[in-house]
Order: structure tokens, then C-alpha cells, then sequence
């Protein structure tokens, strides 16, 4: 009787066994429906195995259900209370969410366990970077460094996070003690690249060549291409420097599934859109009393040194470049729309947002970083695009935009390396995309400048660092703020920096960058040509 028994649960282990596999196979298949539905029969038969949850918490992730993998993660903790995979994968499924308060709780909770794995202190940095907790990233690294010091993944990422927290020398440091331990890893030369300016004497150019045609990935060997790219600017090749990273642009641009040209196409629906509400925007009244300044324009135009001007102020606290306004957008116009937001969605749900609820979750989404602050600044500079939901939603806030000279942001927007899966990006893949991006950008910024005066404020850049003290007094009276002139000291400004421009704002404000497009005339005479017709009409 007992044999019977024994053999009958050999039996059933087997079956569990090969059903698991054939799940496992399902899912390396990309076929997640079929896997789902595997896995759920497994955790029916055997609810208390642990590994049926991890993957079933794979697959609701892939496939979009994170209140479903949440649900599952939940009972995987009730097995393993204190296991950092599973608190960290909730984590994340709550940042997909967009709930930013148990995300940050959950990454905390893990970086309490000791002795976690590289991987899970790598996920866990991660993490907070996205969540804008630059510091804490970059001290979870610190602390894995020590227990994993030959993995060079995690030098990797340490150096990034150093860099956000700007501390530069710290970071350049981290990258070459990566480079040192594995000298194959791509994407850790390209990250030097962008942290240290590349000289006759020290330069990665010749490694750079070569990992470029052995990368076979163009989404991830485009960093290469902007990283080979920024060396040979760095030494006033720029021919080459053009000629490259236009070859990485292309091989990205036959695999992703964004069209460049239809950014500005969607910036001329959104001028219409917002004149059309411009007399509700107005009028709104009711909601948030939190005076958010959103500092906006094209990336690569000053918004970083407007930041840092702001926040020098002892009332102002910054929030880094946030994406939790445009999440929660998303969420309440119930569609899947690529970049940060779709004209014709918007047109079609306007009626059906909750304005008010939309400005109070924001509010309540960034608390973790404005310590309850009443004035801070939320830095996304393509949340221009959002300007008339802002203004709508928060009726206390103040927008700042700075416009730079259209050859430079242009020649500034190809040369700096943005993600490519959200498509929020995509008009930086084709120079003459980028150019009528450019274009329409400046006339959604006149046509807000004229419906909101007293709420959206443009800086030129070229003025800015031309005349620092008279523009940065005219700043802070916008945002009604008591000005010191000890402000302008950006350098000195110690808050977190979590952007690309965090090795420029290591200096005091100066005008080094002024004209850089003077060098890519060579590619830029159409457009300047094109640009000055525009003006004439």
C-alpha cells in the first residue's frame, strides 16, 4: 500500500514536473496565454511551490496585468516573507502602476534585507533612480561594490548613479574600474564618454570603433554610436562625429516602430487643442493650492540651469525630471498612446478627466521627494507638451519654457541619446524630423505665451547666460520668489541632478555652448535657410 502511494506521488510530481516545463517553454515561446494558463493549473495543484509564482509574476508583468502580478507576488511573500525577488518585483509592478508611494516602500523594504545578490542590488538601484532617489541608488551600489567587487555590471551602474547625484570624478572613477574588470562592456564606454570630455591623450575612440561593428542590437548599440560620437566631437571631428552617429540612427530607425515625423504633426494638434480650452484653463479655480513650477522646453536648451537657479532658493525643493504627471494621465484617459501624449486621444477624453483629482494624485505622487513641499520644481522638459493639462489640473502653477536658438537645439537634440521605446523620442532618429519638431515646438511655445501671460513664462537661454542676474530677478518675480544674488551660484547648489546635463552644471552659468551648431553648418544649411523663411513670412 505504501509502494502504491509513493509511486502515485512520483507520478504526480512528474506530470507537475513536465507541465512546469512545457509553461517555461510557452513563455521563452513569447506565447504568455498559453503559459498563463499552464501556471495557474500548477498553482491549483500545488499551491504552496514557490517557483509556479515567480513565473507566473513574469508573465502578468509581460503582459501588462500588474494588479494580477501583484496579486500573485503577495502570495509568494506569504511563503517567504523576507525574499528581496519577490519585494522587489512588487516594487516594480506598483511603480507600473504608477503607485509611487508603495513602489518606494517596497525598494526600501528590500534594501533592508542584508547580504542581497548583485542582481537584486542592481534591480534595486534601478529602481530608485526611476523613483528620483539618485542618492540612495547610488548608496545601494556603493554597498554592493564592497561584497561583488569584480562584477563590473554593478561598477556600471554605479557610475551612472554617481553621475545623477553629480558627482562626476566619483563616476568616471566607477566606469574605468568597470572597463577594467571586463573591457568588452559597450554601454560602459559610452557612459565615459558622456562623463569626461575625450582628449588627443585620452580618448576610448579606437575601442569604441570596434564595439560598434561588433554590436548587432541597434537598440542597445546606439549608445555606442552616440558615445563614439560625442569623442569625436570632443576632439572637433565633426564630419566623422555626424557621419557615425547618423549610420547608428538609421539602423535603429529600420526596427522601431515610431514614425519621427509624428511628433510635430501631434505638437500642431495640440496648439489647436489648447486654444480651444484656453478660456476653461483660465478660469479654472478650484483644486490643489501647491504651487508646482514645471520647468519645460526642448531638451538640451538651459532647463537644467533654470533648475538649479530655482532651487538654490532655501523654499524650493527639486523633484528631478518626473514622468508621474503624464502616467497619471494616462490612466485617466483609459488609452494606450505612444510618448507622453496623444493630441487626438486627449481631444476625444478632455470632457471626461477629472482635472481636479488629476492635480491632487500628482501632488500626493511626488510627495516622497517634495517632503510636503509648497514650491518645487518638476523638470521634464517635453512636458511642454502637457502645458494646457497642467495649467488645467493645477491651478496654482507656474511653467517656466526656455527657447534656445533653433540650429542649436536641433544640432544639441541629434547629438544626445534619449530612449527609443516609449516613442516620446522618436523625432531625434532623422535630422529633417527633428528640424519640423523644432519648428512646431516654437509655435506652441508662442501660442501659450500669448494665452497664459501670467502662468507660462519663456527664458530665452542666449539672454540667460548672456545677462544671468537681470534674467534669473525676472525668473523669480514670475514664480513669486524673494531673490538673492548668492542663486546664480548653480555650481554650489548641492540637491540631486538626475540628468544628462549633470558634468555642465558642475560650473558656474557661461556661455562655452553658445553656437556649438556653427561646427554641423556642413548639414544644417537647408534648415538654417528653412528657418529664416519662416521668420521673413
Amino acid at each position: 500500500m505504501k509502494a502504491k502511494s509513493q509511486t502515485k506521488l512520483s507520478n504526480t510530481k512528474e506530470k507537475e514536473h513536465a507541465l512546469y516545463q512545457q509553461a517555461k517553454a510557452l513563455f521563452q515561446q513569447k506565447k504568455y496565454h498559453q503559459a498563463d494558463e499552464l501556471v495557474g493549473l500548477l498553482i491549483k495543484q500545488a499551491p504552496a511551490n514557490i517557483i509556479y509564482y515567480r513565473l507566473m509574476a513574469q508573465i502578468k508583468e509581460l503582459r501588462g496585468f500588474h494588479h494580477e502580478q501583484i496579486n500573485y507576488l503577495t502570495q509568494a511573500l506569504t511563503l517567504a516573507p523576507n525574499s528581496s525577488e519577490f519585494l522587489i518585483l512588487k516594487a516594480f509592478a506598483y511603480f507600473n502602476l504608477g503607485n509611487i508611494d508603495d513602489s518606494y516602500r517596497y525598494a526600501c523594504l528590500t534594501e533592508k534585507n542584508e547580504h542581497n545578490s548583485a542582481e537584486i542590488c542592481s534591480y534595486t538601484s534601478e529602481l530608485y533612480s526611476k523613483l528620483g532617489k539618485y542618492d540612495k541608488a547610488s548608496q545601494v551600489l556603493e554597498k554592493a561594490v564592497l561584497l561583488y567587487g569584480d562584477n563590473a555590471p554593478l561598477f556600471h551602474r554605479l557610475g551612472d548613479a554617481l553621475t545623477l547625484c553629480g558627482e562626476i570624478d566619483a563616476a568616471i572613477k566607477a566606469y574605468q574600474t568597470s572597463i577594467k574588470i571586463d573591457p568588452t562592456l559597450a554601454l560602459v564606454y559610452a557612459a565615459l564618454s558622456k562623463a569626461r570630455k575625450a582628449s588627443v591623450e585620452d580618448n576610448n575612440i579606437e575601442q569604441l570603433q570596434s564595439l560598434v561593428v561588433k554590436g548587432r542590437n541597434p537598440w542597445t548599440v546606439i549608445n555606442v554610436y552616440h558615445g563614439l560620437a560625442k569623442e569625436l566631437d570632443d576632439l572637433g571631428r565633426y564630419k566623422e562625429s555626424f557621419e557615425i552617429l547618423t549610420k547608428g540612427k538609421k539602423r535603429l530607425r529600420s526596427v522601431c516602430a515610431y514614425n519621427p515625423n509624428q511628433g510635430a504633426e501631434n505638437i500642431k494638434e495640440l496648439v489647436s487643442l489648447y486654444i480651444k480650452h484656453a478660456q476653461e484653463i483660465k478660469n479654472t479655480h478650484a483644486g490643489s493650492d501647491v504651487a508646482p513650477i514645471f520647468v519645460v522646453g526642448m531638451p538640451r536648451t538651459g532647463t537644467t540651469i533654470v533648475e538649479r537657479i530655482l532651487t538654490n532658493h532655501k523654499n524650493v525643493v527639486t523633484l528631478g525630471e518626473r514622468f508621474q504627471f503624464n502616467t497619471l494621465l494616462k490612466q485617466q484617459c483609459q488609452r494606450n498612446y505612444a510618448g507622453l501624449v496623444d493630441a487626438k486621444v486627449l481631444d476625444e477624453v478632455w470632457s471626461t478627466i477629472d482635472f481636479e483629482k488629476l492635480g491632487h494624485d500628482y501632488i500626493q505622487s511626488v510627495s516622497y521627494l517634495s517632503n510636503d513641499s509648497h514650491r518645487f520644481v518638476d523638470k521634464l522638459p517635453l512636458n511642454i507638451l502637457l502645458t494646457g493639462v497642467i495649467l488645467r489640473a493645477l491651478p496654482h502653477a507656474k511653467i517656466v519654457c526656455l527657447l534656445r536658438d533653433p540650429l542649436d537645439t536641433i544640432i544639441g537634440n541629434y547629438r544626445q541619446v534619449f530612449e527609443q521605446a516609449s516613442g516620446t523620442y522618436a523625432y531625434t532618429l532623422d535630422l529633417h524630423a527633428l528640424a519640423n519638431y523644432v519648428y512646431e515646438f516654437r509655435g506652441l511655445v508662442t501660442s501659450l505665451a500669448q494665452e497664459f501671460p501670467e502662468r507660462f513664462k519663456v527664458v530665452n537661454y542666449e539672454e540667460l547666460v548672456a545677462s544671468p542676474l537681470s534674467e534669473a530677478k525676472k525668473l523669480f518675480n514670475f514664480c513669486q520668489l524673494t531673490w538673492n544674488d548668492a542663486y546664480l551660484d548653480i555650481h554650489k547648489n548641492k540637491a540631486m541632478i538626475g540628468t544628462a546635463s549633470a558634468a555642465q552644471v558642475q560650473e558656474p552659468i557661461h556661455q562655452k555652448s553658445l553656437g556649438h551648431s556653427h561646427h554641423y553648418m556642413f548639414c544644417l544649411q537647408e534648415i538654417k535657410k528653412a528657418f529664416q523663411a519662416s521668420q521673413e513670412v
